[in-house]
């Protein structure tokens, strides 16, 4: 899953590269017409979902901020396999107004009902294992036939009892969970390998 930044210049007939940012989707005709399959990134505000991006990515292409709900729309970048990649906003933000939230909400039903969401990573905040927003997402994928791989992330932050709490709590609200430490590296390698067996198993099921 590794890409590689490239510079926004060229003709605007040059085939994307690995890295780049193919489109940034504020409206629906904004969405690229690739028919390739999506792996789609979600999870609330603050949840460190570009920082866990750029990390299994190698390189910086998603926006990271101290400041929550960066993301402010659905923003597509291309890789070396087969796929591209869809970094959603933040869910649960209360700083947008009703409006761009039921924009959002739009977007993100235009894609996800679309067919070509092959996997949804869904972060959730291990200090809040049983979150309702992480709940209520998870379940809005299931009923649209979006196969999920949750991710619990900043575990570095947990001394081993709260690990050992989280990993419970985790289990009975999203089943199997993958911890992950986007600052150490700790579950980073794991979780690319299912990431790729999942889409794999995904692809491979969509062409038999």
């Amino acid at each position: 899953m590794r890409t590689r930044r490239e510079g926004s210049g060229g003709p605007a007939s040059r085939k994307a590269a690995r890295g780049d940012l193919v489109a940034a989707v504020h409206r629906s005709a904004d969405f690229p017409s690739s028919q390739r399959p999506v792996l789609a990134f979600v999870g609330r505000s603050n949840v460190g979902k570009s920082t866990l991006l750029n990390r299994l990515l190698g390189l910086k292409v998603a926006r990271t901020s101290r400041v929550p709900g960066k993301t402010r729309g659905i923003y597509f970048y291309e890789t070396d396999e087969g796929h591209q990649i869809a970094d959603l906003p933040g869910s649960g933000f209360a700083r947008v107004s009703k409006q761009e939230r039921e924009s959002w909400a739009e977007l993100a039903e235009e894609l996800f009902a679309g067919g070509r969401v092959r996997l949804a990573v869904t972060l959730v905040d291990p200090y809040v294992p049983r979150a309702e927003v992480d709940i209520r997402m998870r379940q809005y994928l299931m009923e649209r036939g979006v196969p999920t791989l949750a991710v619990a992330t900043k575990w570095d932050r947990l001394s081993a009892r709260e690990r050992e709490r989280a990993q419970r709590e985790l289990m009975k609200a999203h089943g199997q969970v993958f911890p992950v430490s986007a600052k150490t590296g700790e579950g980073i390698e794991a979780l690319r390998r299912e990431i790729r067996r999942r889409m794999q198993e995904q692809e491979d099921g969509s062409n038999g």
